[in-house]
């Protein structure tokens, strides 16, 4: 998977537990595609800090699929659910219980 679809993918999913400035400049830099530059004059700090802020959300987005594995849960369920017909018969098949 491509790097950047992955991060964007665990910030989905992970980004409440995200302070709310790493979480900024996370969407700043991946969803508005602003360059680092962009993202520190706009909020008025270095460069530096903008970067050191989006690596360790990085960080810190791996860190939690590597001890939750939601992404990875989520793939094998939708590799084990081909298409919606199966997905509907199964979920009535456990509706019944």
């Amino acid at each position: 998977m491509e790097e950047t679809l992955y991060y964007t993918r665990l910030f989905d999913i992970y980004y409440k537990l995200l302070t709310e400035k790493q979480a900024d400049y996370f969407k700043d830099y991946y969803f508005e595609n602003l360059t680092v530059d962009e993202i520190a004059s706009n909020d008025n700090v270095s460069k530096a800090a903008v970067s050191k802020q989006i690596n360790r959300t990085k960080e810190l987005l791996l860190d939690y699929e590597d001890k939750l594995h939601i992404l990875k849960r989520e793939e094998l369920i939708k590799k084990e659910f081909k298409n919606e017909k199966e997905v509907l018969s199964r979920i009535e098949k456990y509706d019944n219980i």
